[in-house]
């Protein structure tokens, strides 16, 4: 084959099972390319662009389609396969949107991001029904109130008010109270603790005095 100097094409579908595009030489357009597929550094195989697309049939581009089935590559990262044409270095250009659909851990992160949205519409919609059944009960409310319902509510808050105000005021006057009897009361166990010492020592002043009496009178007798 000869060496290939110029040639156009493009991959136009690539997912984790195969690679598919199209490519035609400018110099020999009815020879038919060979192509070399890799991933990262590795060969996976040859294909030939010989195949039959109703798009380049209508588009007179001919028959130089390529299907590539790949194998079962752990980690399929899209951007590290190429296609080269044979006895070139220059890959064939993308023109799609990767299909990653078919990885397990891309499916996995748009289930859980289909759960997540889910989730978040219900609590939104929830959140919804409840704040527009409460802005609802309000209005309802406001228009049942009449200006002389508003007006009555008004003054009787206003009367709670004013006795809340005279029940802290004697409660403060019962606590004044309260403190002033057990300042007395104090005083008073004060006063009666001393009484209490002085009678004691009268009383004992007294017996002495009564014993030593009687010891006189004891001595006198012998």
């Amino acid at each position: 084959m000869n060496q290939i100097s110029a040639f156009k094409g493009k991959i136009d579908r690539l997912d984790a099972s195969s690679v598919a595009g199209w490519v035609k030489s400018e110099e020999t357009p009815s020879e038919p390319l060979e192509l070399e597929v890799f991933y990262g550094d590795t060969h996976l195989g040859d294909v030939t662009a010989n195949e039959s697309r109703q798009d380049l049939s209508r588009a007179g581009i001919g028959d130089c389609a390529f299907t590539f089935k790949l194998p079962a590559l752990e980690d399929f990262d899209p951007e590290d396969l190429m296609v080269v044409v044979k006895g070139t270095d220059i890959p064939l250009k993308r023109s799609w949107a990767p299909n990653l659909s078919n990885t397990r851990e891309v499916r996995g992160e748009l289930a859980e991001l289909s759960e997540t949205v889910k989730l978040t519409r219900k609590v939104l919609l929830a959140a919804s029904s409840r704040n527009e059944r409460a802005l609802i009960g309000m209005a309802d409310t406001v228009e049942k109130v009449t200006p002389r319902q508003l007006n009555e509510t008004l003054n009787t808050l206003s009367y709670q008010i004013m006795q809340t105000d005279t029940a802290i005021k004697a409660i403060k006057s019962a606590t004044d109270e309260t403190n002033e009897k057990l300042s007395s009361l104090g005083r008073l166990v004060r006063s009666n603790a001393f009484y209490a010492k002085v009678n004691t020592v009268l009383f004992i002043g007294i017996l002495v005095l009564v014993l030593a009496t009687a010891t006189g009178v004891l001595d006198l007798a012998q």
